[in-house]
């Protein structure tokens, strides 16, 4: 019982490339018809811009600590700290 796999020739480079490049050439020229059968793109009108609107006046960042600059400083220090920590950690754990 011979394999019927066995029997059949490979095609060598020469026409792999060969058969590769007509079917590149084939995708090609279907490219180029579907783009001369494809009518021209509508220019899309351009929404008007938001009205803008009045904001309201920022509270300075320390009004959370009524006014406690010692405290609002004590907290900075500590999220900045913390968000450190977490980049460094993050930074070590993508460079694994």
């Amino acid at each position: 019982m011979s394999n019927p796999n066995r029997q059949r020739r490979r095609p060598g480079a020469a026409e792999t490339h060969a058969i590769q490049l007509r079917a590149l050439q084939q995708h090609l020229a279907n490219l180029a018809s579907a783009r001369e059968a494809a009518p021209p793109p509508t220019p899309t009108p351009t929404p008007a811009p938001a009205p803008m609107l009045p904001c309201r006046k920022a509270l300075p960042f320390n009004h959370i600590f009524g006014g406690d600059e010692t405290m609002f400083k004590s907290w900075h220090r500590a999220i900045i700290s913390k968000l450190r920590s977490y980049s460094a950690f993050i930074g070590n754990h993508e460079r694994q």
